[in-house]
Formats: structure tokens, sequence, C-alpha cells
């Protein structure tokens, strides 16, 4: 049973969930992620802010943008992560703050590395990396909300 903090919990999730599920289908589609996504998660952190409807301060939605926006970059460097994952991961990092970023870095790498290893075995040279994210999204709920 989810108690009331829980459900207020989830409440916080929901949007960033419900975009980075968007993003994954879109991806394995059309192996693209349109900038409105990551546009519109990012408008809706920055308005969740603005009402005080987040449990963090702006201090910690520009740390946590900024931080995956670094990992991200680091992983479009090396060919790992494409442009429509890396601002994905940004605007996530900004929507759940920045101590929670490293928990949806942590899940997402490591459901990116299992797929990977599925595409592998498949044959495939190629990887849509949404699933992964939101893979980590949904490892975050369960871990940070429901944990």
């Amino acid at each position: 049973m989810i108690t009331g903090s829980e459900a207020v919990g989830l409440c916080h999730f929901a949007v960033p969930a419900v975009g980075t599920l968007w993003a994954a289908v879109v991806d394995v589609a059309r192996r693209e992620i349109p900038d409105r996504i990551p546009a519109g998660v990012m408008a809706w952190a920055i308005g969740a802010e603005s009402l005080g409807w987040l449990p963090f301060s702006w201090l910690s939605l520009v740390l946590g943008f900024t931080a995956a926006l670094i990992v991200g970059t680091v992983g479009f460097w090396f060919k790992g992560l494409g442009g429509g994952d890396v601002k994905l991961l940004a605007v996530l990092g900004a929507s759940l703050g920045y101590s929670t970023v490293w928990t949806l870095l942590f899940w997402t790498a490591l459901a990116g590395g299992l797929l990977g290893v599925i595409a592998g075995c498949r044959g495939e040279r190629e990887l849509a990396f949404a699933p992964a994210i939101a893979m980590g999204v949904v490892a975050v709920i369960l871990t940070e909300v429901l944990g």
C-alpha cells in the first residue's frame, strides 16, 4: 500500500518518468529523441521548482543538470550516447536534483550495459539508449520512493 508521503514522491517523478518513457518509445522507433521531449521535461522542472513542488532547491536543480550534462557529454564524446540521450539525461538531472542524479546515472549505466550485451548477442551494432535511461528512472522510483 502506498502511503501519502510516497504518493507525493511518486507525483514528483510522474512527468520525468512519462517524458522518459515517451523518449524511449520514439528512440526505439526512429533512433532519435525529439527536442520537444527534453524541453518539455525541463519546462516542467523549472515550473515545478518555481511553484515549490520539488523537494530540493534551485541549486540542486542546477547541479543535477550540470552533473548529468557533464557525464552525458563524456558519453557523447566517446560515441556511446547520442545528443538526444545527453539532453534527456541533463533535464532528468534537473528534474530529480543533484543527490538523486547519481542514482539515476548508476542504474542507467547498469541497464545500458545489460541492453548492450543483449544487443551484442543479437549481432546489433547500435543501441537506442533511451530505454536504458527509462529503466534508470524506474529504478530510481523504486529505490528512492518505494525502497
